[in-house]
């Protein structure tokens, strides 16, 4: 989903996420030079973007957008992003981002703030997400793409007013760009398209012509244009993001499920163990029936839905959707058998993470631009009237009850790192952090003697006493293996013995780059493929 590779605007210099054993992060180069260098402290980052002086380079991680100086240095958090999904840096020092928690674009200070909303995609159109922002020359519009229809792949190419909000479709396609030579291009499928463009009047000229095929869709398109004229691009083909759903013991020896390739996360163990509610394409909830291996659709397609969490009875579903607008919160039959009821009327993004054991209470986390991202408690009762259990100015994430229902694990980045910490559900704020070395991804093991969480590729465990007082162990690694990574939430689950973990093997096509192509003075072959 995301563009993992950038070139600044001299053509000077590139940047891209790349793999060196387990660790994934940033990594740049200049394009006279073949010596590559690791970016410090830009772990699991995506969607890398550049100022436009190139000094800095801002990127997503940990459910934040954050920016790190070029030449090394302490990356800086700007706001909260869940997902990045594209930025782009003005020279007004502002930045318009697209996210996964947001139906929208928006815009934040490049020094760090709170986010103002820019868009928000047009009610009964079926959009389901805008993605890929370009913040155009003059900086009075912004041209992004909008994805919906049955598949996130599919895009639609639309600029926007930031003056009046006047808003334009310009035709089918994915990650636009202007670039200087006064053409708009853009990919179909694998292919890279141009036409010329309109700068005043936000208009195609002509038709759009291929130019360039082979470029590699995951499903995000793999290239990026500096203002001199460069090219850089990931040579291959459109590629499919796919999933196998695979236990692993604590050895790290794995057992596939028999499934389709899928593009899945989240997977949540219904309370019986005998099927797992897992999100597909990061919209819809399928269940699964182990015994069955059959893979059936819960919520509906037309609509971005999210988070899955069973009731302790496992008689319904709790998740996030934008069927009514903004992501709220939903719950509705496990077995799909009657119509989502919203639980919330809140305008803020809201995504559900742990029921309390007697199912009287649902934990979950809201996005607030004024305040980052806090856990929040919701009584299932006639009222249902939602009360704040933390909130700060850092990002909390993924609030797990503990089985005895008098704890709270959770995962914050108050140290300037993710790290899990563990307090009182109700009573004492006091928290008690149980990583040592970052963390996320937490779980409680089913019989709460246990908390499990991952430290990169590592799947970590930590002893646990709560009783009379909370006594936590040791952080022991349990294996070390390339599984599909979350957030703060957890993109695995453990089954009901506690000795295994239903995990997200990702397919050969997931990995991060390999080979870059770089083509010098670019544009002057776009004027001659399609002259103005």
């Amino acid at each position: 989903m995301t563009t993992d590779v950038a070139i600044s605007a001299d053509g000077t210099r590139l940047v891209y996420v790349g793999r060196r054993g387990p660790i994934q992060q940033l990594y740049t180069r200049a394009v006279s030079e073949l010596d590559v260098t690791p970016i410090p402290g830009t772990e699991d980052a995506v969607s890398p973007f550049f100022s436009p002086d190139g000094n800095w380079v801002g990127f997503g991680a940990g459910d934040e957008l954050r920016k790190v100086p070029i030449a090394g240095g302490r990356p800086q958090t700007l706001c909260a992003a869940r997902g990045l999904l594209g930025a782009s840096w003005g020279t007004t020092n502002s930045i318009v981002f697209a996210s996964a928690g947001d139906a929208g674009l928006r815009q934040v200070s490049a020094d760090g703030g709170v986010p103002v909303a820019l868009t928000m995609p047009t009610a009964g159109r079926g959009e389901i997400v805008q993605r890929t922002p370009q913040v155009l020359p003059g900086e009075k519009a912004v041209l992004f793409s909008e994805v919906g229809g049955t598949t996130v792949a599919e895009g639609q190419i639309v600029v926007q007013s930031l003056e009046s909000g006047t808003r334009k479709a310009l035709g089918p396609g994915d990650h636009p760009r202007y670039v200087s030579s006064g053409h708009l291009i853009f990919t179909r499928g694998a292919t890279l398209q141009a036409v010329p463009f309109d700068l005043a009047r936000h208009e195609m000229i002509g038709k759009p012509a291929q130019i360039l095929d082979g470029i590699v869709r995951t499903p995000a398109a793999q290239f990026s244009v500096s203002d001199t004229g460069s090219l850089v691009y990931v040579p291959g083909g459109a590629q499919l993001i796919g999933h196998t759903l695979v236990w692993v013991d604590r050895d790290g020896r794995e057992e596939p499920l028999p499934t389709e390739l899928r593009s899945f996360s989240k997977p949540r163990l219904s309370p019986d163990g005998r099927q797992v509610a897992v999100v597909v394409d990061n919209r819809q909830i399928w269940s699964y029936d182990f015994s069955r291996a059959i893979l059936t659709p819960l919520t509906a397609a037309d609509a971005q839905s999210n988070f899955p969490v069973w009731t302790p009875d496992g008689s319904r579903l709790a998740f996030s959707s934008n069927q009514d607008g903004a992501l709220s919160m939903f719950w509705m039959p496990a077995d799909g058998s009657g119509a989502a009821e919203r639980l919330t009327k809140s305008v803020l993004f809201q995504d559900p993470s742990s029921f309390s054991p007697d199912g009287r209470l649902l934990v979950f986390v809201e996005l607030d631009p004024a305040n980052a991202q806090d856990i929040w408690v919701l009584p299932m009762d006639a009222r249902r009237k939602p009360r704040p259990l933390l909130t700060t100015q850092f990002v909390e994430g993924g609030p797990m009850v503990s089985p005895d229902g008098q704890w709270l694990a959770f995962v914050s980045n108050e140290s300037g790192d993710n790290e899990v910490y563990v307090r009182q559900f109700s009573g004492s704020r006091k928290k008690t952090r149980i990583s040592n070395d970052g963390g996320q991804e937490l779980a409680w093991a089913p019989d709460g003697h246990e908390l499990f969480y991952r430290s990169g590729d590592r799947m970590m465990a930590v002893d646990i006493v709560t009783r009379p007082t909370l006594k936590p162990g040791k952080p022991h690694v349990l294996f070390e293996r390339v599984f599909a990574k979350g957030g703060p939430w957890r993109n695995y689950d453990v089954s009901l013995d506690g000795r295994r973990f239903l995990m997200l093997k990702p397919t050969k096509e997931d990995v991060p780059i390999t080979q870059l192509n770089v083509v010098l003075n670019w544009l002057e072959e776009l004027k001659q493929l399609v002259p103005r």
